[in-house]
């Protein structure tokens, strides 16, 4: 589970950082990086009804939270993420995303 001041949740956040981000795209997932000022990073997860219906959909947000969760200590405090499944992410394992997730966030330079 993310802690509260590590979640995104105010739509003018994930605004701000889908226009001012860089999206680096993954076989299941693409992420959205963009600079922050203060000093702890904040995560969002985007999961659209493509996906499949709410039990799919929550379930895959529950993996990919539980994923971002073991990077946090890692994370540059430099910027804000958003994480948007792409279809077939219903399909993929747990080990999967979080290969997708660390490949990513290697490529965004978001890790320290």
């Amino acid at each position: 589970m993310l802690t509260k001041q590590l979640r995104m949740k105010r739509n003018t956040q994930f605004t701000y950082v889908f226009k001012k981000g860089n999206a680096f795209k993954g076989k299941h997932l693409m992420l959205i990086v963009a600079p922050r000022k203060y000093k702890t990073p904040k995560v969002g997860l985007v999961v659209t009804k493509k996906i499949g219906k709410s039990v799919v959909r929550n379930h895959v947000k529950r993996l990919i939270r539980e994923s971002i969760r073991n990077y946090i200590p890692q994370l540059s405090p430099a910027y804000d993420l958003i994480v948007v499944a792409r279809q077939g992410v219903e399909c993929a394992t747990f080990e999967e995303i979080n290969k997708t997730i660390l490949e990513l966030l290697r490529k965004s330079n978001a890790l320290i």
